[in-house]
């Protein structure tokens, strides 16, 4: 196997060069470096991370822990974060620590719960230089899990309590605000809103005051919003759109706290002969890729994955190699509404 000695002798240089020039620890010139990667990529050689690690006390590897995989928001963004984790010279461990509902019985949630605490543990034993993570336990297990931990933790959408731990969030407020104004706006009086599971340390719960507010200053008690769970599933939000639009008082504007559900919603609608956007407007949240292939395709508050994932990957890097001071205040990022063909004006307004 070539030798970092082999590529010093056949660029023409010394070894503390071909060292410097991989691991960019001193100014190398560009016509040195470009020789030493084209025999670099002629002989195959590839460094030796083993000693690089021993070396720098890092192990160049990010744990990666997701509530959900079938989370397709959050998917989007940590393919941006790897895309510049990877460019970084990191490589990730990912872990799901909930998958379907039919998986566990009565006690499924603790289930799944035990489930991440047992990731974090392994991830940790794995020596890794962070976490992300995108976590489902409650604040007080988390808070004490992480009081004990030593590396960077980063937190999507979530803010706890602890010296390594940092926030990282979008405008929840605002985009629960712009949902229902939108709706307000087109002339929807009735109302509903399918959200998800949270804690009150997650930014979510922002959602539904920013959506109360949007409702009051339009004139409509908040008090009247039908709040139902649909527990961020495609099956779940569908159910609850069943028997929402089923009820003695069916809503005509509908906002979803995910795509997903808003396809679920969607297909519910569709399922009962309920035309959207003629009786029924629907608005999603996260404004995934899959938003413009709907039909019809789906007002959203949209959450920009790439830019929150290349965010979460500088951040990540920068507190590991010490470019950055511990900042503990949360970082929020910005949304906008994506208005498509979802949401229309309400009968009730039409001429």
């Amino acid at each position: 196997m070539p030798s970092i000695k082999d590529v010093a002798r056949l660029a023409g240089v010394s070894y503390t060069t071909v060292s410097h020039a991989i691991n960019k620890t001193r100014p190398v010139k560009e016509e040195t470096v470009r020789k030493i990667e084209e025999v670099i990529k002629e002989i195959g050689y590839v460094p030796n991370m083993t000693a690089r690690c021993l070396r720098e006390g890092k192990t160049k590897t990010i744990g990666v822990i997701d509530a959900n995989i079938y989370d397709m928001f959050f998917g989007e963004v940590m393919r941006s974060a790897q895309n510049e984790l990877e460019a970084a010279g990191y490589s990730l461990y990912f872990s799901y620590s909930f998958m379907e509902e039919d998986h566990c019985g009565d006690d499924c949630f603790d289930f799944f719960a035990e489930k991440e605490i047992s990731y974090l543990e392994k991830l940790i034993a794995r020596d890794v230089d962070a976490i992300i993570i995108n976590p489902i336990n409650r604040d007080d297990v988390l808070a004490d899990f992480f009081s004990k931990v030593q590396i960077p933790i980063i937190l999507f959408q979530r803010d706890l309590p602890g010296q390594n731990t940092f926030p990282i969030m979008s405008d929840d407020y605002a985009g629960g605000y712009k949902a229902i104004e939108h709706l307000v706006s087109l002339g929807h009086k009735d109302l509903a809103v399918v959200y998800g599971f949270s804690y009150p340390t997650h930014s979510v719960v922002n959602r539904r005051t920013g959506a109360e507010k949007a409702a009051s200053d339009g004139g409509i008690d908040p008090r009247s919003i039908q709040w139902q769970n649909g527990n961020y599933s495609m099956e779940s939000a569908y159910k609850q759109t069943v028997a929402l639009l089923k009820g003695p008082h069916p809503p005509t504007g509908i906002f979803y706290y995910s795509d997903a559900m808003a396809m679920g919603g969607l297909r519910a609608a569709a399922d009962l002969g309920v035309p959207v956007p003629g009786d029924l407007s629907i608005v999603g949240y996260d404004d995934i890729p899959l938003t413009a292939y709907y039909v019809p395709r789906l007002t959203s508050v949209r959450q920009d994955s790439g830019v929150m994932g290349r965010y979460i990957a500088e951040k990540t890097v920068n507190l590991i190699e010490g470019k950055e001071m511990k900042n503990k205040a949360g970082t929020v990022l910005p949304v906008e509404l994506t208005v498509r063909e979802s949401s229309g004006p309400a009968k009730s307004v039409l001429p």
